[in-house]
C-alpha cells in the first residue's frame, strides 16, 4: 500500500509522506527525507524536494548544495547540478540556482570554453599548478 500526502512546505517544495521503503530510495534521488519525525501519520517518512540550488546526495542521501564550477540547478528534486552556465562562466559560490550566478571567467583564460571544471588558460598563460582553477592565468613570457 502506497500512500501519498502532499502538505503545504517551506519555498512552495511540497512535502510528501512515504513509507520508509520508498523513503529510502528517493532520499538519494532528488529529496530529502526525515524518517524520525514523521509528522500526523505513524510509520511514514516526511520528504521534502530538494531545492533550487541543491541536488541529490547519492552517497549520504538528502540534498547537497550545488559545487562550485559551470553548472547550477534552477529546479525542485534534481538528482544532480547540470544546468550549464553560459561559455566562459561559472558560479563563484556553492549554491548556484540561476544562470544569475554565473561570472565570467577571469582574465588569461578561455572565454569561449564551457568552463566545467574550471577556466581553462589561454594558449602563453598558466596559474601555478596548487592555484584555484577559477583563478586568472598570468602570461608567461617565451624565452
Amino acid at each position: 500500500l502506497l500512500r501519498w500526502r502532499f502538505y503545504p512546505g517551506p519555498a512552495t517544495s511540497p512535502v510528501v509522506l512515504l513509507p520508509p521503503a520508498f523513503a529510502s530510495f528517493w532520499n538519494t534521488h532528488g529529496m530529502s527525507c526525515d524518517c524520525a519525525s514523521s509528522g500526523p501519520t505513524d510509520n511514514m517518512c516526511r520528504c521534502v524536494y530538494c531545492p533550487p540550488g541543491t541536488s541529490a546526495n547519492a552517497t549520504s542521501g538528502g540534498c547537497s548544495p550545488c559545487a562550485r564550477g559551470g553548472a547550477y540547478q534552477s529546479s525542485f528534486g534534481a538528482e544532480q547540478c547540470d544546468e550549464p552556465c553560459p561559455a566562459g562562466m561559472f558560479v563563484a559560490m556553492t549554491g548556484g540556482q540561476s544562470v544569475a550566478d554565473c561570472t565570467a571567467c577571469p582574465e588569461g583564460t578561455n572565454t569561449s570554453a564551457f568552463a566545467r571544471a574550471g577556466c581553462a588558460c589561454l594558449r602563453g598563460y598558466a596559474r601555478a599548478a596548487s592555484a584555484d582553477p577559477f583563478a586568472k592565468c598570468d602570461w608567461i613570457p617565451q624565452k
